[in-house]
């Protein structure tokens, strides 16, 4: 999640502004998902891999994380901490397997992903595009949603997959 570069798919337009549509079409894609029957939101989708609704509230907890620890502070030259995938992973399945709804994951997912979508539309150009590290990681505003949109993609594959595959 730190590092890397994530791809941005085919969305019609280039750029910055379509990075953004792309994060922001997700929240569709995900509020369909909150249609899905309870076995099918909570089974695995491959032995040993997570669920949909575990996937989601990971997509949910990465933007918790990026709105209120991330976005108030990225701005040219800062420096912000890296942070340890795998515990905040491990708590993200492991709130989709509390008991929460559907509908509950969903919301806050919509509510954060609103959010990380609007700082991104109200930033100008410059500021999209000042460079400020995440540990190691050398980013910008614009790159940072090509990586997440590109992050969006891969786990949204990964269910789409997963559904085709037992017929929803």
């Amino acid at each position: 999640m730190n590092g890397g570069s994530g791809g941005s798919g085919g969305s019609g337009k280039s750029g910055e502004a379509g990075r953004i549509d792309e994060l922001e079409r997700t929240i569709g894609r995900v509020r369909r998902l909150a249609e899905l029957d309870d076995e099918t939101w909570l089974a695995p989708m491959r032995p040993g891999k997570w669920s949909v609704g575990e996937t989601i509230a990971h997509l949910l907890y990465w933007d918790r994380l990026i709105v209120e620890r991330r976005l108030p502070y990225a701005e040219r030259g800062a420096q912000l901490a890296s942070v340890d995938e795998g515990p905040l992973n491990a708590e993200a399945a492991a709130y989709a397997r509390s008991g929460v709804s559907k509908r509950d994951v969903v919301d806050a997912f919509v509510r954060y992903r609103e959010s990380f979508v609007a700082f991104l539309r109200r930033k100008t150009d410059d500021e999209r595009n000042a460079v400020f590290r995440i540990g190691d990681w050398e980013t910008t505003l614009a790159a940072y949603a090509g990586h997440m949109a590109g992050h969006d993609a891969h786990h949204l594959r990964q269910i789409d997959d997963y559904l085709d595959g037992i017929g929803r």
